[in-house]
């Protein structure tokens, strides 16, 4: 299969998944995306359409990861930050030149 295809074939997935969610009036989220695509999975026969899924899977969930990871820095950094701004005596440009 080229990518093209391949695209192809993914994107219709995601698409089948989200219009499952939206007829039940589910919540499109990345969770419930992940919880639908691995339903599919697991129900699926054709080979081709199981290895797309799996892909699919694995990108969303490293996708997730890197963002959940990301988000945990900017809220750790926030936080730091906010730790500062109580301190007496610390500046603003005094966090800036340690970031």
């Amino acid at each position: 299969m080229n990518s093209s295809e391949n695209e192809q074939l993914t994107d219709v997935l995601i698409g089948e998944a989200i219009l499952f969610l939206l007829r039940g009036k589910s919540p499109v989220t990345t969770r419930a995306l992940l919880s639908r695509l691995r339903t599919m999975l697991a129900q699926e026969t054709d080979t081709r359409r199981r290895e797309t899924l799996k892909s699919v899977i694995a990108e969303i969930s490293a996708r997730e990861k890197t963002l959940q990871h990301q988000n945990a820095a900017v809220n750790a950094q926030h936080s730091n930050t906010d730790s500062a701004r109580a301190l007496p005596g610390v500046t603003h440009s005094d966090i800036s030149r340690k970031h």
